[in-house]
């Protein structure tokens, strides 16, 4: 099992990095997860993160979010009441966006909290986070050094790939070699589902 840099670097960091594929199944999470969710690692790769700790806000609010981040391909922003592992509610700042290929269609959704705590910087990170996701594809380059600072690192990480190949490359694949099993177990399932 290999760590790539980038993977252990994260790791390091106080804000949370999740990806997830087009459907929501999460393929990367850094290890300030369980800080956050009280869920480890490994007990959500391979899983769909809303049916751990989502689910608590009204239908109209879901709507809402996968028509912005799956039809319209948007960043998308706001506030959200989760569930912990321990059952105990949290309120926080939600920030999702998709990750586009070169076809401009959705590959992964990206969920980042920051690693700030005071409310003027959170709020200035909303907006950053936007921005930055909104012009991804007219600015990609730059991008994983973007992600690293607002985890609460340095901005001096990017990795020569590009964005969607660093994703894939230093974050998915290392995890996916570390759940080698569970996500086949997915795919299986999945296959079944889809060809009774």
């Amino acid at each position: 099992m290999t760590t790539s840099p980038l993977t252990a670097y994260f790791d390091t960091l106080p804000g949370t990095l999740l990806i997830t594929d087009n459907q929501g199944v999460v393929l990367y999470a850094n290890a300030a997860i369980e800080g956050r969710t009280g869920y480890s690692v490994g007990e959500i790769v391979g899983k769909k993160a809303g049916m751990l700790w989502g689910r608590r806000m009204e239908p109209a609010f879901y709507g809402e979010l996968w028509e912005t981040i799956k039809k319209k391909k948007q960043p998308f922003v706001s506030f959200v009441s989760n569930v912990r592992k321990n059952k105990m509610m949290q309120g926080e700042e939600l920030h999702i966006a998709p990750v586009l290929d070169d076809h401009s269609e959705t590959k992964y959704f990206l969920e980042i909290q920051p690693g700030v705590q005071k409310p003027e910087a959170r709020h200035f990170f909303s907006h950053l986070f936007l921005a930055r996701f909104r012009e991804q594809y007219r600015k990609p380059h730059g991008m994983v050094s973007c992600i690293a600072e607002w985890m609460g690192g340095s901005g001096e990480r990017e990795t020569g790939h590009s964005f969607i190949d660093s994703i894939e490359q230093e974050l998915i694949a290392p995890m996916g070699e570390r759940f080698h099993e569970r996500i086949n177990d997915l795919e299986c399932i999945r296959t079944a589902k889809e060809h009774p």
